[in-house]
């Protein structure tokens, strides 16, 4: 039988770096210039990572600053040809900047695409480095 157990523990330890890829985050740092609203969570202006589960197009966002979740919100993750990182933003009526894109090199997280769009918006783009 211990030969058995070997070879199961064996199988068991090649199968946890597998799991792990599995499981493991996308992400990238952002500079948000201004303080933005995020699934009606208020962000100050500052440096954030963030992070998405899954490889699109419907993505769950985490915005983090430090090991602190600050926000999370559904989005959708698309290709894009942006050659720097920016955020896009509206204004809500209650004069609120809205977090609608996080644009990435090559890729975009679309957050005003899973929560129905901007009705009642006014348009406003904040470009973060």
């Amino acid at each position: 039988m211990k030969p058995k157990l070997g070879l199961t523990l064996a199988a068991v330890v090649l199968m946890l770096p597998l799991s792990a890829l599995a499981a493991s985050k996308n992400s990238s740092n952002v500079e948000i210039p201004d303080k933005v609203v995020v699934n009606g969570k208020q962000i100050q202006p500052g440096t954030y990572k963030v992070e998405w589960n899954g490889t699109g197009p419907d993505v769950e966002v985490s915005i983090l600053q430090g090991h602190k979740t600050v926000a999370q919100a559904p989005a959708r993750l698309v290709n894009g040809t942006y050659e720097q990182q920016a955020i896009v933003t509206h204004q809500n009526n209650s004069g609120a900047n809205v977090l609608d894109q996080i644009q990435l090199k090559n890729k975009e997280l679309d957050l005003s695409a899973s929560s129905g769009g901007n009705s009642g918006a006014n348009p406003a783009a904040n470009s973060g480095s």
